[in-house]
């Protein structure tokens, strides 16, 4: 927004070079995460378990994925035995019905034209976390205190 614009020199030199290429539309800092309440973790290795394996050998218990992959769907590294052949046609507004727990945003047409654009995927998204709020399990205080649980904005 600052940075890269046809008034900054930086900007003139890069932006012709960046024409016809995919670049990221958004910059969101690391400690903007963090003071947020957003923990950042190593790569995801696997599942073990029912448990997020991740590449440093640490393991988290998650209750839902929320895939956010964008906007090509070729997938051939993913293998996931229960997910449906047609997971985009059996959700409504990124809940997929057979698997409770998946959850999808970002992907062109998911609820509307814009589902891909960053307006769209912002009403996507608020409409998700309202959904994922209001079935959320409170989890004792004591689990949230020992680190077993994480808690949003913490």
């Amino acid at each position: 927004m600052h940075l890269l614009n046809t008034s900054t020199p930086v900007g003139r030199k890069v932006l012709p070079k960046l024409a016809g290429m995919g670049r990221p539309l958004i910059r969101t800092k690391t400690a903007d995460l963090r003071a947020a309440g957003v923990q950042l973790v190593p790569r995801v290795a696997g599942v073990r378990q029912g448990e997020i394996m991740l590449d440093d050998g640490r393991s988290l218990p998650v209750a839902n994925v929320i895939w956010c992959t964008g906007f090509a769907e070729a997938y051939p590294w993913l293998d996931i035995p229960a997910l449906p052949p047609d997971c985009r046609g059996q959700q409504h507004r990124g809940i997929v019905d057979a698997l409770p727990g998946l959850y999808l945003l970002g992907q062109d047409l998911l609820f509307a034209a814009a589902s891909e654009t960053l307006p769209g995927v912002c009403r996507d998204a608020k409409y998700l976390a309202k959904r994922l709020a209001a079935t959320r399990v409170p989890q004792p205080e004591s689990e949230v205190q020992s680190g077993r649980v994480a808690r949003l904005g913490s």
